[in-house]
């Protein structure tokens, strides 16, 4: 392997990590996990239509706004350290772009359970801080 694969291209999505809480620790250095608890809050807040959203978006062939909604989730996803999200989101921004139903189709299908898993273990760091 050179240093330039991605080890976790050999392992499969079921297998991969959703959530790396280093990119959270750092707000934990402003206080009680009061911070913390804000960000997680806005976050759910503003996603927490999104799976459903983008799963219309996909039947309907909205495919210029499924490239927006995924690329939105992939970024916000991204920043909360939820990288099987991110990934995923990343995905439906790609089929978005290029018009693929059948790959985007497959990705929104695995989105709603994903985004709960992930929401789980925002939920189960901020108790934890």
């Amino acid at each position: 392997m050179s240093q330039f694969d991605n080890p976790t291209d050999e392992v499969p999505m079921d297998e991969r990590p959703i959530f790396d809480p280093a990119m959270l620790e750092g707000l934990l250095a402003f206080g009680d996990g009061a911070i913390l608890r804000r960000v997680v809050a806005t976050f759910r807040n503003a996603t927490d239509a999104v799976p459903r959203q983008i799963g219309e978006m996909v039947e309907r062939h909205e495919w210029q706004n499924l490239a927006f909604a995924a690329h939105s989730l992939k970024s916000g996803s991204g920043v909360m350290g939820l990288v099987g999200l991110s990934r995923l989101a990343s995905d439906l921004e790609a089929s978005g772009k290029i018009e693929d139903l059948e790959g985007a189709r497959a990705a929104a299908l695995r989105l709603p359970e994903l985004y709960e898993r992930s929401c789980e273990a925002l939920r189960e760091f901020t108790e934890a801080h």
